[in-house]
C-alpha cells in the first residue's frame, strides 16, 4: 500500500499531491520547482506566476493551443500555424505576459443569416447600391 502523505523537514504531515509544505513552502525532498526568472516565485503547474499574476516574458508562446490544429497560440491568441483567431490577447506587464482582452466567443451565423448577407454584399458591389438598400431589397421593402 502507497503513502498518501509526506512529512516535511519543518515536522508538517502533507498530502502526498502537494509539491510543497502548506505551512512552511519548503519543496518535497526529490521534486525540483520551476521558478520565476522575475521574482524568483514557485511557477504553478501551467508555468503561471501568482506573484507576477501572469506568465514570465521569457516565454515566446501561450500555453494555451489552437482547437483546430493543437499547436500554441500565440501571445496575441493567433494561431501561426493554421491562421486561426482563438485566445485571448496578452501584453507584457511587470515582465508577465498578462491577460488584456479576454476571448471573445465566436458567433454562428445561420445558413439563412450568411444568404442574406451575401445578397447584401452582392447588392452594394455588383450593383451599387448603399448597404441600407441592400438591405431594403432583402426585406422587400423600397426606401
Amino acid at each position: 500500500m502507497s503513502e498518501s502523505f509526506w512529512t516535511c523537514s519543518c515536522g508538517v504531515v502533507n498530502a502526498l499531491s502537494g509539491r510543497t509544505c502548506e505551512v512552511c513552502g519548503l519543496p518535497r525532498a526529490g521534486v525540483t520547482l520551476r521558478t520565476c526568472p522575475v521574482e524568483g516565485h514557485p511557477l504553478d503547474a501551467r508555468g503561471f506566476c501568482e506573484r507576477g499574476q501572469g506568465w514570465p516574458e521569457g516565454r515566446t508562446k501561450s500555453p494555451f493551443v489552437c482547437s483546430q490544429c493543437r499547436q500554441f497560440l500565440g501571445w496575441d491568441g493567433k494561431c501561426w500555424n493554421c491562421r486561426r483567431i482563438e485566445g485571448g490577447r496578452f501584453e507584457l506587464a511587470g515582465h508577465h505576459w498578462q491577460l488584456v482582452e479576454p476571448e471573445q466567443p465566436t458567433r454562428i451565423f445561420t445558413r439563412e443569416q450568411n444568404r442574406e448577407a451575401l445578397a447584401v454584399v452582392r447588392a452594394v458591389y455588383l450593383k451599387g447600391m448603399t448597404v441600407a438598400e441592400g438591405h431594403a431589397t432583402i426585406d422587400g421593402i423600397a426606401r
